[in-house]
């Protein structure tokens, strides 16, 4: 037994040393090449046209029509129906008998890295958090690890590499995907956060605080009454960037026939806006910093929130896939810049980073559904704890409004989309995946219909039964009859005292499925037919789905509470 932990151990470090490792090459690589992307865009002295005075630069429209080719090779190449995102990890972090997609998850990564670094609207971190889950989950098929704990480490790597923030990487992993703390699962994974950004250290030199901000002390008291105000208004503006992505992705695959002229529009559309105003191409970390520090014009910042907001909806409704985070990040600083305007002209003198931070916090938190990770990120990102402090009310009313209005996150929204309610939990999910078939078979009585009532009597009085299944000579399943049918039948055959309305369930049905129908079930015994309804395939007992239910139970509650 001790050897068997052991190896477990073992295992699970290596395999968080090794992720983190790897996650921190592919994180840091794809930031430097989105990065190298966006300073080439706009270094660029090619395309350039004059209109009055000003100059303007026609490169990402090219460049954004190059990477909607790009997506269509990409997506034929690797066989891809539908982007691979967070929500697909936090999918199959929640269930088991979900399996590793390596090639669509590799080829969704980089379709994400050459929108953004065409100059699409879209973020970086969901695809990298997919990512480090698809590499987690080949190291878990390879290893034989049937737990979640390599996902965490997955998870955790890519956001600690990404931002240069481990305890955001851990903290994320918890509470965005996982979704409950487990004793076995904190070491891994803080070890895989860690490995990830002290590997990236060591390689490719610090990230750095994201933003530079002031770390004055700020009287919290002065602030509570603003945050109590804002975080409603920075909730609604979180809720209408989400559903306007929904809205124009459900539009969009409306008409699947015209899927290329919706993608083409998209990057031709936010190429053209890039043209004038190109703050909203790509991730906008320049522009978030510029934003912070208060280079940009009030004038100018509202139509910086309004254009990022229709423009991400458009590249990520209209098939330009990447992510909604670094998205976010912008628009929580776009909106907190201008609540800022709003509260200096009310007499808040001197709190623009402070309300700037709040608001990034506020809305991102609103988009992943984790607020814990978005105060901490705020203080690994800026290096100011008076700043996260500050955030923690809008965060908290912001999340309060979102969640009952909306959900917990865009992720468990476009989960929902698909019919898969995780706040249900893991153990619903297991439900829905085990097929009744798996439970275990009872004894039970067979006549061929020819049979006289009284042989079927005798029958079920000899085999202990009270319900008998009939088929016919060529083993066609016919019905259900119960002995007070076999004592009416007499000397008749049995065939004509089928019963035809009786509870059965189909082979392809789930656990779940079972339990919902057999609520209000009355008997002896359950049949489980083919979907035609012409075999018998099984019969069980309420005990035997009562019994799966509870080794599902119990499974689900080893794996949370170890």
């Amino acid at each position: 037994m001790l050897k068997n932990i052991g190896k477990e151990i073992f295992t699970l470090l290596l395999g968080g040393v090794l992720i983190g490792v790897l996650m921190s090459c592919l994180a840091n690589g794809f930031v430097y090449l989105v990065k190298t992307a966006a300073e080439l865009r706009s270094s660029s002295n090619s395309l350039i046209i004059t209109l009055g005075t000003e100059s303007y630069s026609l490169v990402s429209i090219l460049t954004l029509t190059l990477a909607a080719i790009f997506i269509l090779i990409i997506k034929k190449y690797f066989d891809i129906d539908a982007w691979k995102g967070p929500a697909d990890t936090i999918y199959v972090a929640h269930s088991e008998t979900e399996s590793s997609q390596t090639k669509q998850g590799i080829g969704s990564t980089l379709a994400a890295l050459i929108v953004a670094s065409g100059g699409g609207s879209v973020g970086q971190y969901g695809p990298l958090v997919h990512l480090g889950s698809t590499i987690a989950l080949t190291f878990r098929e390879r290893f034989k690890i049937g737990s979640d704990t390599l996902i965490g480490c997955g998870v955790a790597a890519a956001i600690s590499a990404g931002f240069g923030a481990p305890i955001a990487g851990v903290l994320f992993s918890h509470e965005a995907i996982l979704r409950h703390f487990s004793i076995r699962a904190v070491a891994p994974i803080f070890i895989s956060s860690f490995t990830a950004s002290a590997f990236g250290t060591l390689a490719f030199g610090p990230v750095g605080e994201l933003f530079q901000v002031s770390s004055a002390p700020i009287p919290l008291s002065n602030l509570l009454v603003l945050f109590l105000l804002l975080g409603p208004i920075f909730s609604g503006v979180a809720l209408v960037f989400m559903r306007l992505i929904r809205l124009t992705a459900q539009y969009a695959s409306k008409d699947k026939g015209n899927h290329n002229y919706f993608l083409f529009s998209a990057a031709i559309i936010c190429g053209s806006v890039g043209v004038i105003y190109p703050e909203i191409l790509g991730i906008g970390t320049d522009a978030m910093g510029s934003m912070i520090a208060g280079d940009v014009a009030s004038e100018r910042l509202l139509m910086l929130l309004v254009l990022k907001i229709c423009m991400t909806a458009l590249c990520l409704g209209c098939g330009l896939f990447g992510g909604v985070f670094s998205p976010a990040l912008f628009i929580g600083i776009a909106s907190g810049a201008v609540a800022a305007s709003i509260a200096t002209a009310f007499g808040f003198q001197g709190y623009g980073q402070t309300i700037m931070i709040a608001g990034m916090a506020a809305v991102s938190s609103c988009v992943i559904g984790a607020p814990i990770t978005s105060i901490i990120l705020v203080l690994e990102l800026t290096g100011s704890y008076e700043h996260a402090i500050s955030a923690m009310v809008a965060v908290i009313v912001a999340n309060l409004i979102s969640y009952r209005v909306f959900g917990l996150s865009y992720f468990d929204r476009q989960l929902m989309d698909r019919g898969i309610d995780i706040k249900a939990g893991r153990e619903v999910i297991a439900l829905k995946h085990e097929s009744i078939m798996s439970c275990e078979a009872a004894n039970y009585t067979q006549i061929l219909n020819t049979t006289s009532g009284q042989d079927t009597y005798k029958k079920m009085l000899g085999d202990g039964h009270t319900e008998a299944y009939v088929v016919d000579d060529a083993g066609l399943f016919l019905g259900k009859v119960d002995i007070f049918d076999a004592q009416r039948a007499k000397e008749d055959n049995i065939g004509s005292h089928v019963e035809t309305s009786y509870t059965f369930l189909t082979e392809n049905e789930t656990i779940q499925k079972g339990i919902e129908n057999l609520s209000n079930f009355v008997g002896e015994s359950i049949p489980i037919v083919s979907e035609d309804k012409r075999h018998l395939r099984l019969v069980i007992t309420e005990s035997s789905l009562f019994k799966k239910v509870l080794e599902i139970q119990g499974h689900v509650r080893e794996i949370e509470k170890s």
